[in-house]
């Protein structure tokens, strides 16, 4: 309940600019300037870092996989020729080149989608951080408009259904464990 209140009052604010007591107490005195900064830090170093392991860890390690899987149906072909006899049953290799090539793809998918969120986090930092500024100054004249850019609201609204959603297994997480350890 508190997620959806919290959701509908931050869609309200930046799409609409009305604030109710709570929420502007809220940025005030809890957000505040420091802890924006610190939330905005941390975000947006978990969208890099996330991005930078799985392309220097998970997508070479794919890579590496699919290269010595077709190495070694390579050798159990060269086997099977040379002795005239069925060594392995080849498809058993072929599966396991899918299963590696589906996690390859995933992986990538994975950082297009990460890439995404990063985009859409920095929007609404930069719209979040001309709220907290109006709430605590009454004159200060925000850098972000609305009016000036039309997919920003809609980019803000997604961010913030995104960041609410209902805390169940995500859909990239459903598509690893279908795959065939």
């Amino acid at each position: 309940f508190v997620f959806q209140r919290l959701s509908a009052e931050l869609t309200s604010l930046l799409l609409v600019g009305s604030v109710s007591e709570q929420l502007e107490d809220w940025l005030c005195n809890t957000i505040g300037e420091k802890n924006f900064k610190k939330w905005k830090k941390l975000e947006l170093e978990g969208y890099q870092k996330s991005i930078q392991v799985l392309t220097l860890s998970f997508i070479p390690a794919c890579e590496r996989l699919i290269i010595l899987t077709e190495r070694f149906r390579g050798i159990l072909k060269a086997l099977q020729l040379r002795e005239d006899q069925k060594v392995v049953k080849l498809a058993e290799i072929a599966d396991l080149i899918r299963i590696l090539q589906s996690c390859l793809k995933l992986i990538l998918e994975a950082i297009q989608r990460i890439s995404s969120q990063e985009r859409l986090s920095q929007i609404f930092f930069e719209c979040f951080n001309d709220k907290v500024h109006e709430s605590l100054d009454e004159d200060y004249k925000p850098k972000v408009r609305l009016e000036s850019n039309s997919t920003i609201g809609h980019d803000l609204a997604l961010y913030i259904k995104l960041q609410f959603k209902e805390k169940s297994q995500s859909k990239l997480l459903d598509e690893f464990i279908k795959v065939e350890t």
